[in-house]
């Protein structure tokens, strides 16, 4: 095996033990959800039936993140930004409950899409190992080819110097 797809295997196996490896589940999965809550979007091993997300469509997920993750700065900002005297009511009394709900339901959903997200990534990841692995491979059957060929003409010349 020639060293540049020696190289490539190994960094193809280093990528697969990385995906698979378990990490700390209370740094991956977002608060209130147990290992046994987990959803398939917060696991780290890319689709298994080989679907790989558009190029496009991974930018317009990224589009609606940023629009969301906008909305929820705002909306984090607004009970501060109201408050123009300090009151002595707390602010789930100011009616900033709704606001808190707003904000949990915003944070759920993004949550998804940021799992979903990186689902199509590691997608993209995995199709581009492969496309590595095969342009790797053809060329190697390609040199192999070559070699073959060559070793045919040496001997075709050998059994013509024998025959003389």
């Amino acid at each position: 095996m020639p060293p540049a797809l020696r190289q490539l295997t190994i960094a193809v196996e280093r990528l697969n033990a990385a995906s698979s490896s378990t990490l700390d589940p209370k740094v991956i999965l977002p608060l209130g959800l147990s290992t046994a809550e987990r959803p398939e979007q917060f696991t780290s091993t890319p689709p298994a039936d080989g679907t790989v997300m558009p190029t496009a469509e991974l930018l317009r997920q990224v589009d609606a993140l940023q629009e969301q993750y906008r909305r929820l700065v705002v909306l984090a900002q607004q009970p501060y930004g109201t408050q123009s005297t300090p009151s002595a009511e707390s602010p789930r009394d100011s009616g900033s409950g709704s606001v808190e709900a707003q904000a949990e339901s915003l944070m759920m959903y993004f949550e998804v899409a940021v799992g979903q997200l990186q689902r199509g990534i590691r997608s993209k990841q995995a199709q581009a190992i492969r496309l590595m692995l095969l342009t790797a491979l053809r060329r190697e059957v390609a040199e192999r080819r070559q070699c073959v060929a060559k070793m045919e003409g040496v001997l075709n010349a050998s059994h013509q110097h024998v025959r003389l």
